[in-house]
């Protein structure tokens, strides 16, 4: 009869009509019940639920119960205790809490202690308070091996299992954080959790090199800062005056609020003083933090207030504060006897040992008596646990393999690696070294287990540190040979072997009509430049006088190798002569270090190599010295401008940043005159720049133009050129592995191939009509416009140079392609001279393919184009790249030569109009002449490319074999 299984066929008189009960209706049960259940009288409900209620209730207090008094009475729970409640979990428990609670509280050794008061009060849920007297809770043994329960538990929530197990480990961890806070306010100068090690103990023991590295700013830098600055001022001096030590300053009344009485003024304005280089009034806050400060105030602080005001504010400065007070150098002269020899010898160790076992080696290091190895035995082992052998490695590189550094003095290495070690009284005197470092102890062994990322890090930060230091050195007198143990540069250059100078290179001067030309145009140029300008940086041709750019005489040096190429003998010993008596570098002038470097130090070089002259190389050597300082910055990035008398260097004043190219135009120099002089501070500090730029972000090997010296990091959304300060990066990563023999390995290799790939996906583009091949520029990085400066001619040169040497047939295609274009920049205008900057159609509806703007019309005699074609002579023979030249020098001749010279011209648009500018920059005699008169030899190879490679200023460096 029962159609369904939730039916049944009511036969009593629950509920309904007497029919339905006659005919045995069927009626569905659930809802008879409901119906059954709303008849009742409200009373009635009300008993059922309290009966239901209870019965439930004594199963969830009492069964728990019975089992934990069950469980303290000194025997663990069998199996047999529980399983008279095994099948409870399908009513009350999950299928896992048996299990939980015998693991987590019955089993586990280390919670005898637990009583059962903790336990009910924790999983308040499962187990509440019973009202039976309640007593410890004392687990002796763990729990006997339970049976199998889970199959007998099903359909259980394991949410709130995984929430019991929470809240357990959470009360645990905070009765145990509750017990180190009791213990650590009993005595506030303790480190908590320490063993009673006090704060000042825990100080003393920290290694320097472990410490946070010192920031530095370089102050207002344009007017704006320095209003916000004087704002500063003006508040800092007030307080200072009328609320000095306490909160806050109250202005119009002249007089002070506390609010917590810890001087919070002075310690919430901490980070700005010191982020705006106010040196002083920082000073003057550090020494109150350090004696005045006190944090024993019977008074209620807001802990919110005071955490993010205050202890933000002084973490690293009491730190700091604490190291000063003891003596944790990382360098310690250890001066020895070594038994094996009759000389002293010293050692240079980084230690980084407690204060008074260094007080003690450093007193006894001053006693006229050396220390012997017996001394020194106690800390061989001291490597597992204070000595980093990477530290000790390159310190040993860089100072002690050197017999040329035995006279470095112990004060010069404190102040040179100040961010590392504190000033303290112990050390204010001078160590000499009398000879190079014993043989070294190897402690590489008693290091294991070092973290390789760190080790790396380290590596690359110390390497800093120690050219830092040595440039340091190196600077407090440029007349000696940097680590060379006081020789001064006419000793060094005495000592140099006749057979170790380069052999003179021998040019037979002009052979045909247009390198007499050339060479015409050169002593015109020449004659005026002495007439009116002699010792200055540049003529000006028509005003008849001169500009001085730098004070170097600028247009000798870079003219010098350009004369020794053409044979003009009379001008060049003319040019040497005022090198030799009248250059002077100790001039008291910010300069560009790029532009120093190319101009000067590459003519120098260029010269030396040439001639075997060793007064060129002199000059070379001081300068270099004096443009050290531009190295000493915190990313290893040079800063741009150098004082090359008072040695120091800065950011350029406009702005924060440096121009990519300029950075990344050094190497060449530098390097050469390393390899001479076999001083390889020279090549480190440019080598370093390759590195940090090779490792950041580009796009599709493309830089952007602007770089931090103080962060290393390009600038964000600055452009993307070939052309103004971008430039010469690209091109000195491939003369640089030209000029280092070519590696196949080499990363500026793969810089420069990708930089290439780069300009194909995202500079190079094609005019509508014509079909010109141009490179233009990414705006912010992204926008692309169809602008491309006259030094972007100098690439179709460059690539043809690298295809010369092995690289993508794609490279010699470009080249051809953008020469071409070049070439009708001149062309297209008037006077047959190139702006400055030329535009290029996007749209077929544009009227030129190629225009000029007004403010971009000017020709500043510049090499670029020229240099290309002599490229495409020199590794081609080809003929037609010499008339192409031969028009373009001739246009020079119509609209850029003067009276008393040659000057840049404001208008290559106008043949009636040009605009002349009076000036002659120095690059018309020391390249554009030069490329024109090579450009124009008989012989191609007058200047071999297998042997030589040009700077960017056209002076040639030789090529080395690595």
């Amino acid at each position: 009869m029962l159609e369904r299984s939730d039916h049944v066929t009511l036969s009593l008189s629950v509920t309904g009509s007497n029919e339905d009960i006659a005919h045995g209706t069927i009626i569905p049960a659930r809802k008879s019940l409901r119906r059954s259940w709303n008849q009742l009288p409200r009373c009635q409900r009300n008993l059922i639920i309290l009966g239901i209620s209870a019965m439930f209730i004594t199963l969830l207090f009492l069964l728990p119960t019975q089992l934990l008094n069950k469980s303290g009475k000194q025997n663990a729970l069998t199996g047999d205790d529980l399983v008279h409640y095994k099948d409870l979990g399908n009513i009350l428990l999950g299928n896992k809490v048996e299990e939980i609670a015998t693991k987590s509280l019955l089993n586990d050794p280390q919670n005898t202690g637990a009583n059962s008061e903790a336990i009910q009060d924790v999983p308040e849920q499962n187990i509440l308070p019973a009202p039976e007297p309640q007593h410890q809770l004392s687990l002796q043994q763990p729990a006997q091996q339970l049976p199998d329960l889970s199959k007998n538990i099903e359909k259980v929530n394991e949410n709130n299992i995984e929430s019991n197990k929470e809240d357990v480990t959470r009360v645990e961890s905070l009765e145990n954080d509750r017990a180190e806070i009791e213990l650590a306010i009993q005595d506030p100068n303790l480190l908590p959790g320490s063993k009673g090690v006090t704060i000042e103990e825990f100080l003393e023991r920290i290694d320097v090199i472990n410490l946070p590295q010192k920031q530095h700013f370089h102050g207002a830098r344009n007017e704006r800062q320095v209003a916000v600055v004087n704002a500063f001022k003006h508040a800092w001096d007030n307080y200072r005056k009328y609320a000095w030590g306490h909160d806050n300053l109250k202005p119009i009344s002249e007089t002070f609020y506390d609010w917590f009485g810890l001087g919070l003024t002075i310690v919430d304005a901490l980070d700005t003083m010191y982020i705006m280089g106010l040196e002083d009034e920082f000073a003057e806050a550090r020494k109150w933090i350090s004696e005045s400060l006190n944090f024993n105030i019977n008074r209620d602080v807001n802990l919110f207030e005071v955490t993010i005001r205050v202890l933000e504010s002084t973490v690293n400065r009491n730190l700091n504060e604490k190291i000063e007070k003891m003596f944790p150098i990382l360098l310690l002269p250890l001066l020895w006897q070594d038994d094996s020899r009759n000389d002293n010898c010293v050692q240079l160790r980084l230690l980084g040992y407690n204060n008074n076992t260094l007080l003690s080696l450093w007193n006894k290091s001053g006693k006229q008596k050396a220390l012997t190895r017996d001394d020194l035995l106690p800390f061989k082992d001291l490597g597992n646990e204070f000595f980093d052998n990477v530290t000790y490695d390159n310190y040993r590189k860089r100072f002690l393999n050197h017999p040329q550094n035995a006279d470095i003095k112990w004060e010069a290495l404190r102040n040179a690696l100040e961010r590392n070690i504190q000033s303290t009284p112990e050390i204010q005197h001078q160590l000499s070294l009398q000879q190079s470092a014993a043989r070294q102890p190897d402690l590489s062994k008693n290091i294991e287990n070092i973290n390789e990322n760190n080790i790396e890090s380290n590596k690359e930060d110390l390497t800093l540190e120690y050219d830092r230091a040595e440039i340091e050195l190196a600077i407090q007198d440029p007349n000696l040979l940097p680590g060379s143990d006081g020789v001064t540069i006419d000793e060094f250059l005495e000592s140099i072997d006749v057979t170790h100078l380069p052999q003179k290179q021998h040019f037979h001067g002009a052979r045909n009509e247009r390198q007499v030309a050339v060479v015409n145009a050169f002593k015109h140029s020449w004659y005026n430049y002495q007439k009116y300008a002699w010792g200055h940086d540049n003529l000006k041709p028509i005003s008849e006088t001169f500009h001085d750019w730098f004070g170097l005489g600028l247009t000798i040096v870079d003219a010098l190798d350009t004369m020794y190429i053409m044979g003009l003998e009379d001008e060049f010993a003319e040019a040497r002569k005022w090198i030799s008596e009248s250059l002077n570098f100790n001039i008291n002038c910010d300069v560009s270090l790029f532009e120093v470097t190319i101009r000067v130090l590459g003519g120098l070089l260029s010269t030396y190599h040439l001639s075997g002259d060793k007064i060129f190389l002199k000059k070379s050597i001081e300068l270099t010295n004096r443009l050290l300082p531009s190295f000493l910055t915190l990313s290893g990035i040079p800063y741009s401008d150098v004082n090359l008398a008072t040695l120091t260097a800065h950011a350029p004043k406009w702005e924060p940043d440096s121009s990519t190219s300029e950075v990344t135009s050094l190497q060449m120099e530098f390097r050469d005159i390393s390899r001479i002089t076999n001083v390889s501070l020279y090549e480190r500090v440019v080598q370093r720049v390759n590195e940090k730029v090779h490792i950041l972000e580009k796009d599709k090997g493309l830089v952007p133009i602007f770089i931090n010296a103080d962060t290393g990091n390009f600038r964000k959304f600055a452009t993307i050129s070939l052309g103004a300060r971008g430039d010469s990066y690209y091109e000195y990563l491939l003369k640089q592995w030209i000029q280092t023999g070519r590696k196949e390995n080499d990363f500026l290799l793969t810089d420069y191939l990708r930089s290439i790939d780069g300009i194909f996906s995202k500079l190079l583009k094609r005019t509508p009509k014509d079909n010109h091949v141009y490179i233009g520029e990414l705006i912010d990085g992204k926008n692309f416009k169809p602008k491309m400066d006259h030094l972007t001619c100098y690439l179709p040169g460059a690539l043809l140079l690298g295809h010369h040497f092995g690289l993508p047939d794609s490279h010699m295609l470009l080249a051809r392609d953008l020469l071409d274009t070049c070439y009708q920049t001149y062309m297209k205008q008037p006077t047959k001279l190139a702006p400055e900057i030329s535009y290029f159609a996007v749209g077929a509806n544009e009227d030129l393919d190629i225009y000029v703007k007004p403010n971009d019309a000017h020709n500043l005699l510049r090499p670029e184009f020229i240099e290309s074609l002599y490229y495409f002579y020199a590794l081609t023979g080809n003929h037609t790249y010499q008339d192409m030249g031969w028009i373009i020098f001739q246009a020079f001749e119509r609209h850029a030569k003067v009276t008393h010279g040659y000057t840049s011209i404001g208008n290559v648009k106008n043949i009636f109009n040009t605009r002349p500018l009076d000036l002659m920059e120095t690059f018309w005699l020391a390249e554009t002449l030069k490329y024109f008169y090579l450009l124009f030899s008989d012989n191609p190879k007058e200047i071999d490319l297998e042997k030589w490679v040009f700077n960017t200023e056209a002076h040639p460096l030789p090529i080395r074999k690595n």
